[in-house]
């Protein structure tokens, strides 16, 4: 395939370094809230050690890319002129100005944050929930969040943000009676989230996905996992439905049956019964948002890669990593955290060497970092008393302060609107109405990992059409492998109508990363390609962003259009800065971890002719298929070792909007420049 950039001179083809044989370094997996001896989801991988992000848990087909059909306005543009926007992008750009009113700095102008910070108090975070009888802490943690960024986002749209953010500012915070407005079904999450994606949500990628090593085992339902997993669903659009649509409750519950958070102790075990969710309802998204963004935050808790042992290693505390959830949770909603909890499960008998029951305060000083439990970060207090935290075996922290979290072990109010009241577990901060189910956690907990914040947009505020092949996402890895020199990856779509392509995603993995996208239009025979636009943006976190090309390209119905992505790996080698690049392509592992490790779950890519392009130099006429790709690395790991994987499509995706030029009388033609 030639790719021509007639404007654009390209750079000396720097040589192409296999890193490290490919090797890929195990990192312990995380959320999957079972106890130690239970199976756990198949491991994350990193390709080295990335401070603060270690883990808690045929032709047809190629011009049958997948699309999503997104919620549209439903008005109809009649304009002639290709310079007017479809309505849905009006309101898209409106909802950006309304969520861009406040900022931080807005709302402390003097750049001092409160000393203490609740988003319970002003109705910005949910109600605690009981993720019994699963493990299941990973949904929760992340459904908590997305709900919170939901709130935040109706109160800039209402006007009531800055007195709601002012609500929280330097008070007790609220510990009962918080809001259900948003509530977002978990089951739903979870349970799909272990499901292959099918001819109905992903077209082509069908078989796509996690699934379950032993689909009829019972106990595996709602298996243990990950952020990564639900990152890349949301990131599809997938799998975010109201409560009401599937409740956390097993399939035929009602009144007077056995309990569905029961875990069998002297009775019945909730989870011999069906727990399953309909496959419909993972594009059904009745909830009115999407997320549109994903922060992965760094963590205060540093920690670095040990190879010899075998594990993340506690190095220090990182104060600007405090200030930044601090920023995100003013700015954007709660936090999902990983962390290590004593009891893994509501209802286990409860230790207290990190724990103080008196206080309900978590500090664990722990070198070894290992994560067993997500919770998500409602609020802050800097003046907390480090001698609250006396109790614990780790002694005191080195300073005063603390996170308010909202766990997912219920609250004495919810246990009793259950009818289960006898069951409670007494679990959390005492409140008017009995424990809370929140609690504090010490700034400088070692254990504190992977915090993330989710940015939300109205579904009708969204662009008309999403092209996508990737639907793994990073689901098996945190980071994937970095090179020397220069990656390209491209995904290739075939256009659905008459569109303006506008904006592509990217991933990016590490603070500070630039993204470079070229977008080609590609011949209905052959593939000289002519570039037709061009974007490139640095991102301050990590995580999952949008990109608006330099201007719109038009594309009419059944024009292939390939979009191209660098994404420049903030990396250094003996302090200094290498030029280097991801190999952002998805993965599956081959087999499961070495170890003996029990494995709930395993990973498929489903690829198709035609669809992804791997250039390993920025020589854009030297390209290698996906297949082609994949038929390289093997034969390189057969000389050098390496991590049996499959890699599957790029992580890029194409936002686009159906254009009135559809219906105009006039014809356009695009003509590439020479």
């Amino acid at each position: 395939m030639k790719l021509k950039r007639p404007v654009r001179i390209l750079r000396d083809v720097v040589a192409f370094v296999l890193a490290a044989a490919v090797g890929l370094v195990p990192i312990a997996a995380v959320h999957s809230c079972a106890e130690p001896a239970a199976a756990q989801a198949h491991p994350l991988f990193s390709t080295g050690s990335s401070a603060g992000q270690s883990s808690a848990e045929s032709d047809s087909a190629a011009d049958d890319a997948t699309t999503e059909s997104l919620a549209a306005t439903g008005a109809s543009d009649t304009s002639t002129t290709s310079a007017d926007e479809s309505s849905a992008v009006a309101s898209a750009k409106a909802s950006a100005a309304i969520q861009a009113t406040y900022t931080l700095e807005d709302l402390f102008p003097s750049d001092q944050l409160p000393r203490a910070f609740s988003l319970t108090n002003g109705d910005l975070a949910t109600s605690v929930k009981l993720q019994n009888p699963w493990g299941a802490c990973w949904a929760f943690a992340i459904a908590s969040a997305v709900e919170s960024s939901i709130l935040e986002a109706q109160a800039r749209e209402d006007g009531t943000f800055a007195e709601r953010i002012q609500a929280g500012v330097d008070v007790v915070p609220k510990l009962s009676g918080l809001t259900d407005q948003v509530d977002i079904s978990e089951r739903a999450i979870a349970w799909l989230s272990h499901e292959l994606q099918t001819e109905e949500s992903a077209g082509a990628q069908a078989g796509e996905g996690l699934y379950r090593v032993d689909a009829n085992d019972p106990a595996t339902q709602l298996a243990g996992g990950n952020f990564s997993i639900v990152e890349a669903a949301l990131a599809a659009r997938q799998g975010l439905v109201s409560e009401t649509a599937a409740p956390y409750q097993y399939n035929g519950y009602s009144t007077g049956a056995t309990p569905w958070f029961t875990t069998g102790t002297g009775g019945v075990d909730a989870r011999a019964f069906d727990w399953s969710v309909d496959d419909g309802l993972r594009t059904t998204n009745d909830v009115g948002w999407y997320v549109s963004g994903i922060l992965e935050l760094p963590t205060p808790a540093v920690s670095e890669y040990d190879v010899q042992a075998g594990a993340y290693r506690y190095v220090g505390y990182d104060a600007d990593a405090t200030r930044q959830i601090k920023q995100a949770l003013v700015e954007v909603g709660a936090v999902s955290i990983s962390l290590e909890a004593e009891t893994s499960l509501p209802g286990q008998a409860r230790q207290s060497d990190h724990f103080d029951y008196g206080t309900w305060s978590q500090y664990d000083a722990a070198d070894d970092v290992f994560t067993n439990h997500a919770v998500s970060i409602v609020g802050w207090d800097d003046t907390y008393s480090k001698d609250n935290f006396g109790g614990t075996a780790s002694g005191r922290p080195a300073s005063d302060g603390a996170w308010l979290c909202k766990n997912n072990w219920g609250s004495d109010a919810l246990y009793a609107a259950l009818g289960g009241s006898a069951q409670a577990t007494h679990w959390g901060l005492e409140s008017d109405a009995g424990a809370s189910g929140l609690f504090w956690l010490s700034y400088h907990d070692h254990t504190i990992t992977s915090p993330v914040a989710f940015q939300v947009t109205r579904n009708d505020a969204s662009h008309d059409t999403l092209y996508q092949h990737d639907y793994l996402g990073m689901s098996e890895y945190s980071e994937p492998a970095s090179y020397e020199g220069t990656v390209l990856v491209g995904n290739m779509f075939t256009a659905q109508s008459t569109e303006l392509l506008r904006a592509v995603t990217a991933q990016t993995f590490r603070a500070n990363e630039q993204v470079e996208c070229w977008v080609y239009l590609m011949p209905a025979e052959g593939d000289d390609g002519w570039e037709a636009a061009y974007a490139t943006e640095t991102f301050d976190t990590a995580g999952f962003h949008t990109l608006m090309l330099d201007s719109p390209v038009l594309v009419a119905e059944g024009q292939r259009f390939l979009v191209v992505q660098r994404v420049h790996a903030n990396i250094q080698m003996n302090g200094r800065a290498k030029d280097a690049s991801y190999l952002n392509l998805e993965l599956a592992f081959a087999e499961p971890p070495d170890g003996g490790q029990l494995v709930e779950t395993m990973a498929a890519v489903k690829s198709n002719p035609g669809e992804t392009y791997v250039a390993l130099s920025d020589d854009v006429s030297q390209w290698m298929s996906l297949e082609d790709f994949n038929t390289w690395y093997q034969d390189v790991r057969a000389q050098t070792g390496g991590a049996n994987v499959t890699y599957g499509n790029a992580l890029v995706k194409a936002l686009t909007d159906v254009t009135s030029m559809a219906d105009d009388e006039h014809v356009y033609e695009l003509v590439p420049l020479s």
